[in-house]
């Protein structure tokens, strides 16, 4: 009311299934009612728009007990309004065409919109502009498909009437639960500011609704290898269906309601699609359990009855599938059990929602939820998640919201200090200059050598890339492993004489590389390396090629720097740059302050293909970045579009 006396008349209300949003504008309407009427208005009635025929029940039998004063009408189906009622509810499918020309915008001050997170759909748009011109149904909007209706509910005849209104400015007020959605389309073309959101958690915790407990199943269900939707953001149903309704999953899903709610009295499963909905039911029934499905193809007469016996609790469990997210009011239900996945925070919060609310007699809801325990997945929304917790390790068990929270927020502290941790023991690892020997170029995460902890060589050898590392021999040649075709290949090169290299006319100082030997295994070729090295280095050599050796830790002199600047001068691995260049504090780059084992280290991966293999890596993972950046962002922006709080739309 604020809001509206302030002059903003386009507002937003978001609060959580079962808190009441039909008690609170039903209480709105005298309110609405008694303020001065917008300009060029002549009546104060009220329209109150819905997607079902339940709701319009639901929301003009609490009006009329509540206000029995007031003249209430329904346009829906074959129940046709007089467009004179001082509160009108309609399906907002049923009002176009001629049906919408008997309602003169200027006669109605206010609409009220029931499950607003719809509105954006262009019916919704061209309705509500009707009767209040500074809503546009944007020209894009209005050709564009949604998962709110089929394109050909935009009829013609109601932006032909729409164009001809009166400038009609009624104040527009919306109620859901769930005020985000997942196609982006812009609410914000029909609300200027959302006035009042309450979070569902913050709602439990001052028991507002029906407390709940939470249960999580573990399965080996896979859900990394499922595709998402671009349009919607969550698994496309045909491969969740697939991952989720096997035989093993429903068994597990069964036995656990059998565990931990086979006393209580009305449980609702949400399904993934029509099949799910039926091999489920029969899983239950297997076990003698009366277990019923309702789903779009359910017959209206049927449906209402299968539901009416469900709220007089004449079988125990109802399966479905995308037909009781909302609006639905059955008090009673006191299990819910999620069994399918989903990255759609809307849309768990409405699954639970269903079980939220407060019924004489019912101590609280149990919410049983199927995670995947082999594989974490971002975006994932799970009980787990919403507190922080993690899915895979953390167990959740006959837990209260309270408890979650402050799991959750232990967890996340014990997180914020391993990371910190691992960051510290990361720069310390920096300052190790054996760290960087072996691996000049950064190419540890893909090399055999770090992943054959049981191995470890005496010796400097020296990560190339690609499974290829090098020792210079100290003028004794230099050794190599390299992996290909399968195989390890152990190498050596001799050193050349001078005058045979000058005959030879070559400017490299080794001969040809001879084959030593081959091995399957990695530690296998190593040790055969090592043994190689052994034979071949003269005895008072070998010491000094130890990865250990005094003299690796000696300061480069002037002319090691010299020629190594000059070696890499264009030669400069991408990334690399900074690890020579930066300068420290006291101004130094790593030249300055380098070692003679890193010179070696580095120099030796350069003259065998180092650079080339670095470019090719920097390559992939910069491709890699950028696609792991897109898809960072399209999470972030489709978790923002999820996430609602009072002011501006």
């Amino acid at each position: 009311m604020s809001a509206l006396e302030g002059g903003v008349n386009r507002i937003g209300v978001s609060s959580p299934t079962g808190s009441g949003k039909t008690v609170m504008f039903t209480n709105l309407i005298p309110l609405l009612r008694a303020l001065p009427l917008p300009r060029g208005h002549t009546s104060n009635q009220i329209l109150i728009l819905v997607g079902s025929i339940e709701l319009a029940r639901q929301a003009m039998t609490t009006i009329s007990k509540t206000f029995p004063e007031y003249r209430v009408e329904l346009e829906q189906g074959t129940s046709k309004g007089t467009g004179f009622a001082d509160v009108t509810v309609a399906t907002y499918h049923s009002l176009k065409g001629a049906r919408l020309e008997r309602y003169d915008p200027l006669r109605f001050c206010a609409v009220i919109v029931d499950e607003a997170h719809h509105a954006a759909a262009p019916s919704y748009l061209n309705l509500l502009g009707y009767f209040n011109r500074a809503v546009t149904a944007k020209e894009k909007n209005s050709k564009e498909t949604s998962d709110d209706e089929p394109e050909s509910t935009t009829s013609t005849s109601t932006l032909e009437t729409r164009s001809n209104a009166p400038r009609s400015q009624a104040t527009i007020l919306g109620f859901t639960a769930t005020f985000s959605r997942h196609d982006q389309l812009a609410l914000s073309s029909v609300f200027d500011e959302i006035v009042y959101h309450q979070d569902v958690w913050d709602m439990l915790q001052a028991g507002w609704l029906a407390p709940a407990r939470f249960t999580t199943i573990k399965a080996k269900i896979k859900l990394a290898e499922c595709a998402v939707s671009e349009r919607t953001g969550d698994f496309v149903a045909k491969g969740l269906s697939g991952k989720v309704n096997t035989e093993e999953v429903n068994e597990l899903v069964v036995r656990t309601w059998l565990d931990r709610a086979a006393g209580r009295k009305s449980t609702l499963v949400f399904c993934v699609d029509l099949t799910h909905v039926e091999d489920l039911t029969e899983a239950f029934r297997s076990r003698g359990i009366d277990a019923r499905w309702v789903s779009s193809k359910t017959a209206d007469r049927d449906r209402k009855a299968l539901i009416e016996d469900f709220k007089n609790q004449k079988f125990p469990v109802l399966i479905n599938c995308e037909i009781l997210t909302e609006g639905t009011d059955i008090p009673n239900i006191d299990t819910i059990i999620i069994a399918r996945p989903t990255k759609s925070r809307n849309l768990f919060s409405q699954m639970i929602g269903r079980g939220l609310r407060n019924s004489p007699g019912k101590e609280d809801c149990r919410i049983i939820d199927l995670v995947d325990n082999v594989t974490n997945v971002d975006g994932l929304i799970s009980a787990p998640t919403l507190f922080g917790l993690d899915p895979i390790e953390d167990d959740v068990e006959d837990q209260t919201v309270a408890q979650l929270r402050e799991r959750g927020e232990e967890y996340q502290e014990m997180k914020a200090l391993e990371e910190a941790e691992v960051a510290r023991q990361e720069a310390l690892a920096g300052t190790v200059t054996y760290e960087d020997d072996d691996d000049p170029f950064r190419f540890r995460e893909q090399s055999e050598l770090d992943k054959t902890k049981s191995f470890q060589s005496r010796y400097a050898w020296v990560n190339c890339g690609d499974n290829k590392y090098v020792m210079e021999a100290l003028g004794n040649g230099y050794f190599s492993v390299v992996k290909e075709h399968g195989k390890y290949l152990v190498r050596h090169a001799a050193q050349l004489p001078k005058e045979l290299r000058e005959m030879r006319k070559s400017k490299s100082p080794y001969g040809m590389l001879q084959l030593a030997g081959s091995a399957t295994q990695f530690r296998q070729a190593m040790a055969m390396a090592d043994k190689l090295v052994e034979r071949t280095v003269p005895n008072t050599m070998v010491s000094r090629l130890y990865r250990w050796a005094s003299w690796r830790r000696n300061p480069a002199t002037p002319g090691q720097q010299k020629f190594l600047r000059s070696m890499l001068q264009g030669k400069m691995p991408p990334g690399s740059e900074h690890r020579f260049l930066a300068k420290d504090e006291s101004g130094l780059d790593e030249f300055d302050t380098m070692l003679c084992g890193r010179v070696i280290a580095v120099s030796t991966a350069l003259k065998h293909g180092a650079k080339g293999r670095a470019e090719k890596q920097a390559k992939q993972t910069s491709a890699a970045d950028k696609k792991k950046d897109r898809a960072k962002q399209k999470e972030s922006a489709r978790l923002a579009a999820q996430t609602v709080k009072v002011g501006k739309l």
